[in-house]
């Protein structure tokens, strides 16, 4: 099961890398996965803008958004952080290749709104805790920066 998941993950992410690659605001992407540093920090990749700065990006991948029109945003998992909560990325993708939807998400603009809103607390699956939180309501309040239809 975990095997499984960490192969959906590295999809998910592998499409990211495509997309940020394509894009004509982006300079390069750094790969940083295997780096224990940046997987402490819960960070994929970092961006590089036409300006040379770099934007660290986390991904995450998930198989049902399309069906509930949700995004899981997981306080805890088996004890520890979730990643909204321990990430330290500017920047969440949050791929859904149900519809072929990449969200980008701020991650500040949504621990704000989690604070402002304070979401019902839900138990989830895998010793988990956190929030189902409503893609259409994430857009309308500005966390979702972007969306990108028909990335695969």
């Amino acid at each position: 099961m975990f095997e499984q998941s960490l192969l959906e993950g590295e999809s998910g992410e592998h499409v990211i890398w495509n997309l940020l690659m394509k894009s004509k605001d982006v300079r390069s992407v750094v790969d940083v996965r295997q780096d224990r540093n940046f997987q402490e920090m819960d960070i994929d990749f970092l961006v590089e803008n036409g300006e040379r700065q770099f934007t660290p990006i986390e991904v995450k991948t998930d198989f049902k958004a399309q069906d509930t029109g949700n995004i899981v945003y997981e306080i805890s998992t088996s004890g520890h952080l979730g990643c909204f909560e321990k990430t330290k990325a500017r920047y969440i993708y949050y791929y859904v290749p149900g519809d072929k939807t990449a969200y980008m998400i701020d991650v500040k603009a949504m621990r704000t709104y989690i604070h402002e809103v304070r979401p019902e607390e839900k138990q989830m699956g895998d010793k988990s805790t956190g929030f189902l939180l409503p893609i259409r309501d994430l857009i309308d309040a500005k966390v979702i920066k972007r969306v990108h239809k028909g990335v695969m």
